[in-house]
This record gives C-alpha cells, structure tokens and sequence, in this order.
C-alpha cells in the first residue's frame, strides 16, 4: 500500500461543491466596487458568478472588471442593484444590516455593523512562503500580487524596515479593522479571523517570516493561459543584488526559500552562481525551485538544479496533445527528458527531492492521461507526483470538481480513504512503484 498525502485548501473542505465556491465567493466578496478613472462601478455577487462560469481567475478579476467585459453599474444605483439583481436568499444579505464587502481605492470594507477582525500570516512573520522579493526588488506580501501589495523595496530598507513600513503596518491596521487592503486578500490562504485580542496582538507584534519567495527574474519561456507574466516589465536580479539580498537572508536566520514567481528561473542565465551566491551565505538555508522544465539542459542549469533541495517541474499532461493547450510553447519529450535526467544524475543523498506538479484542467484530465502520467512518473524515479485543480484558470477546469475527484481515482486505483489520518491508501496494483509518497494536492 502507498500513501497518497492530501493537501486540502483550508476554505475549503471533502463536501466543497461548485455551488460551495460560489456561496464562498459570494459571502466572502460580496458586492465588490472598482474605481476607474471614468467612475465607480460595482460587481455583485451574480457577475463574480459568472466570471466563475467562464473561467476568469480571482487572480485577473481586477484585470477583467477594468477591461470591461463585465457590466457594471453606478455608485448612485447601488442599493436599487440590489434589490433588483441579488435574491433575497442570496449569501451576501443573510446576516447583518448590509454585509456588504465594497472595494473602493483599492480597499474592501465590510458594514460597521460586523465586527470582523483578521490579521495576515504573510505580514505578521507567521508564513514562511508567501512574501516576495520580486525581480524589480520590489517585497510584496502575496505571492501572486504587484503593485497593490507591495510593501517597500529591499533596494531602499532593510527586510525589518519593510515589515515595519507605512503600508505594512496600514494594512496590518486594515484587517484589523475589518478592511481588506487589496483585491486578492478575500481569496487568499494568508488570511486569518481572529478574535479582536489577536489582532490587536499582532499590529504591533510582527517579524520577518523564517521563509520567502524570491523571484530571480520575470523573463519566461513559456506562454501559460492566464499568467499574469505578460503584464510585468521583464526585470532579472543581478549578482551585486543577489549579494546584497543573501546578506538579507543572513542577518534574518531565513531558513526556506522559495526560488520561483512569475519568471522561468532557468531563463536567467548567471542562475548557478547566484545560487552559489546565495549558498555562500546561508549555507544551510532550504532552496526550493520550480520550473517548467524547459531549459534544464542549457549551459550549466543543470548544475544548479542539482544544488538544491527541492525542484517542482510544472508539467500538465503526457505528451504534447494534453501540455499545450495549458502550456504554450512547451514540449513534453524534453521537459520529461530532463526531469527524468535530474533525478539520474543527482546525488546518492537523493537531492533534490523531485516533484512532478501535474495541473487538472478538462482537456488533461482523462483516465489514460493519469495512468499515464502514474507510469512515467515510476520510470523517471522521482520522488512526488503531485495533481492539482487548475481551476485559476478554468473553474470548471477539471471534471472531478473538488470532493469527485476522490471519488473517481479511489474506483480507478482502488483508493482507500482514511479519514482520521487525511490519507489516501493506494495499492499500485502491478504498476511501476518507486516506493515514495504520491502527493495529491488539493488547494
């Protein structure tokens, strides 16, 4: 018997429906405003419903509500919108006066009336993945935001200067009064309610986390739906700055890092020595890497590839015909290829530890395709296959929404689900066994 370890999203839970999406958004965004230069406009909680519909992610819904392509109505007409579009049992007018979330220059506001109070893991200190170095320099507290969330620049203050900055200690304060500081906060996994005692702990006790992200470069290969890479000036750390940020690293006893963002890290192609760089300083410090694989087998990337803990090759399907449609201008033979050479190659330590991130959208999630996927994860010796619900991109990305997907793969593989230990227990039945947990990752 293998164990298959399932990571579950803390919104969500095995009962998490399309429909409980939905209500989550619903209550959790409610009626959302965005102000354009040309006015305010609001979005209910039917449009947030129909973006879900039609696969926009809650990463772009900024993005798209400023584009347009959602209707929109004015400030002044709100409380008539209401009445008209929003049915009475809808989530958003269940409880309170007006439970209604506003977004306005940027910030959510709930009623006066409730008396929320939230902090955020990623700027109290107690994440150790979610706060970003970008290439610009630039820290921000979520691992998928700009701009809105950035917090100061480590070209300008210290890592402490910025965790004590204006706009940190602003935002802290925000969540504590019920606000959310930026569009992203009502969807992400750093947010917290808390009792009105922890909060206020928290506004003055903070820390640098024990772990961060650092994004080495925004220059990518690949051209992924729904990546917010389009959108950033292609900017690459440099070695005087990779110096300066390890000393960073250093002088803050940061013990994971996590080498990835919006870029290809293999796209930077002095990637080796800064990761000597950074290992000359921090000796000790866990690096994790993830990549699309593609550039492993240039110049001396797979050298450094070899010099780290843990590497995550994204790789969504089995051959070209189930990649590329999510990943363009990838290749299945040589992402696979080098991935399957990495764990030839490395260490009898076994590092890195190799995962395989395998992203469910409709057109890769096929039976063969995860049989398939099951084998060629054996024959390459890695360590972790590792699914997930590509739902940033489709929300009906896979057909095993949420709690079907354990369903299906228990009648495929004879899964046994044990509940008490948040296991799945999975007999290979004659297939290839490397003898490592498969991870099953849901989020």
């Amino acid at each position: 018997m293998y164990k298959i370890k399932v990571n579950k999203h803390n919104l969500f839970n095995d009962n998490t429906t399309m429909e409980c999406v939905y209500k989550h958004f619903a209550i959790r965004c409610g009626m959302m405003i965005c102000k354009k230069s040309d006015g305010i406009y609001v979005i209910t909680d039917e449009i947030v419903k129909k973006c879900l519909e039609d696969g926009v992610s809650s990463d772009k819904l900024a993005i798209e509500y400023a584009d347009g392509n959602y209707p929109f109505v004015d400030e002044e007409s709100v409380d008539e919108f209401v009445k008209k579009k929003c049915p009475v049992d809808t989530p958003v007018l269940d409880s309170g006066k007006n439970p209604i979330y506003i977004i306005k220059k940027g910030y959510i506001k709930t009623d006066s009336s409730r008396t929320e109070h939230y902090i955020c893991k990623s700027i109290t200190g107690l994440s150790d993945y979610n706060l970003s170095i970008n290439a610009d320099m630039t820290v921000s507290c979520q691992c998928v935001l700009r701009s809105e969330g950035e917090l100061g620049s480590v070209k300008e203050a210290t890592l402490k200067q910025v965790m004590s900055s204006k706009i940190a200690c602003g935002m802290r304060n925000d969540l504590y009064d019920g606000f959310m500081p930026t569009y992203r906060c009502t969807n992400c996994p750093e947010l917290v309610q808390v009792p009105k005692s922890v909060a206020q702990y928290f506004l003055k006790e903070y820390q640098v986390p024990k772990g961060l992200m650092l994004e080495n470069t925004t220059i990518c290969n690949l051209r992924c739906k729904g990546c917010y890479n389009a959108y950033l000036n292609k900017d690459t750390i440099s070695e005087e700055d990779m110096i300066m940020i390890s000393k960073e690293l250093m002088n803050n006893g940061i013990q994971k890092l996590y080498l990835f963002k919006y870029g290809e890290v293999f796209a930077d192609i002095a990637i080796n020595r800064k990761i000597d760089i950074i290992r000359e300083y921090n000796p000790q410090i866990y690096i994790c890497i993830s990549t699309n694989g593609m550039l492993l087998d240039i110049g001396n990337n797979m050298d450094a590839a070899l010099k780290v803990d843990e590497m995550v090759f994204s790789l969504d399907g089995v051959d070209d015909d189930s990649v590329i449609p999510f990943q363009e201008g990838a290749s299945f033979n040589r992402i696979y290829s080098n991935m399957k050479q990495l764990a030839k190659m490395r260490s009898t330590k076994s590092r890195p530890e190799i995962h395989w991130k395998y992203a469910l959208f409709l057109h890769n999630d096929k039976d063969n395709n995860i049989k398939k996927a099951f084998n060629l994860a054996a024959d390459a010796e890695i360590d972790y296959l590792d699914f997930c619900i590509g739902w940033n991109v489709e929300v009906r990305s896979s057909t095993l929404w949420r709690s079907e997907i354990f369903e299906k793969y228990m009648e495929i593989y004879d899964f046994k689900y044990d509940k008490a230990n948040n296991m799945l227990l999975f007999d290979l039945k004659g297939n290839k066994g490397w003898g490592k947990t498969i991870e099953y990752d849901i989020y």
